[in-house]
């Protein structure tokens, strides 16, 4: 059944997780032989018979790359008791997203900051030339890569900034992103956002939620975040970007925000350029809504039973306007 490994390959991407420390390429899953015959039984709405065996599907597994490897290290140090519902939320999300032409599912999420200066980084050099680096990475500025990624298309925006990443970095990097490629999605009706759980775009933050609210009054947008369960962050697709770009840079000293843009902007990602940006906007920490504020707003947010932290709906308040 050779029609079956494009949605081997599919399932796998879903069910897989990044380097936890982001210095190699690889994508670690825990899914098997057996557990694999039943996600495509779920998946293809076929009966498990129909199936190859365990045996057939591990062989498979093996022949693309996806050989078993001890890594202690990548199990999740903590599970909160809605994990595997919060992770069902989230594979319903993606399939549905897949079915529907009108939803555009992005992934959003904030690499940790990254200094500035003649420093190595523990990396190496291809040039010819001795190249000396600072003794100790310590002192100097440092930007902080903030990244949104078109799923489907492939193509990730990168936005450096200085300072503090707060709720209005996210907000702000989303609105650019969409006026710059919404003629490009013209049958869109809803964005479907992937996201860790940070606390700069937790459901709670109170400022994020009502930029997002009044984004999507603005752009008549339906938005639905789809967060991560706690600790398993690295799920998230985007995460593996950060990995690509690690590698890709590395052993480049980044003396200034231009080396930094010009590194970013030669990456690929799945063989797409990423689109590059510096923002020289400061951001300040602490901006927030009394509570009493953001009780008014909460009313507006679909949250689901049982998962109101881990799956949020925001529909668009249309004016209602006379002809």
């Amino acid at each position: 059944m050779p029609e079956l490994l494009p949605v081997v390959e599919q399932l796998l991407s879903e069910n897989s997780q990044a380097d936890p420390q982001l210095r190699t390429g690889k994508v670690y899953t825990r899914v098997t032989g057996k557990s694999l015959r039943v996600i495509l039984a779920d998946s293809l709405g076929i009966p498990i018979s129909n199936l190859p065996s365990p045996r057939t599907l591990r062989r498979v597994l093996n022949r693309n790359g996806h050989v078993l490897r001890r890594l202690r290290k990548t199990v999740p140090k903590k599970k909160v008791p809605q994990t595997d519902d919060i992770f069902k939320n989230v594979n319903e999300a993606h399939r549905r997203a897949k079915e529907d032409n009108s939803i555009l599912r992005i992934s959003i999420d904030n690499k940790a900051k990254v200094k500035l200066g003649p420093f190595s980084r523990g990396g190496k050099t291809r040039d010819d030339n001795e190249v000396d680096a600072a003794d100790h990475d310590m002192g100097g500025q440092s930007i902080t890569p903030c990244g949104l990624l078109e799923i489907e298309s492939a193509q990730l925006f990168i936005t450096f900034i200085q300072g503090p990443v707060t709720a209005d970095t996210t907000a702000d990097q989303l609105e650019r992103w969409w006026i710059s490629r919404k003629q490009i999605y013209p049958s869109v009706r809803k964005l479907m956002i992937d996201l860790d759980n940070g606390p700069e775009v937790s459901s709670s933050r109170r400022q994020f939620m009502k930029r997002l609210i009044e984004f999507a009054n603005e752009q008549e947008l339906e938005i639905e975040l789809v967060y991560y369960p706690p600790y398993h962050s690295k799920y998230n697709i985007i995460e593996r970007c950060w990995g690509t770009l690690e590698r890709h840079w590395n052993g480049t000293q980044l003396k200034t925000i231009h080396d930094a843009v010009k590194w970013a902007s030669s990456m690929t990602w799945k063989s797409v350029n990423p689109i590059v940006e510096f923002i020289d906007k400061g951001y300040c920490k602490g901006v927030t809504l009394t509570k009493q504020a953001f009780q008014t707003l909460n009313q507006l947010l679909r949250r689901q039973a049982g998962l109101e932290k881990w799956s949020v709906i925001i529909e668009p308040q249309l004016s209602n306007c006379s002809p």
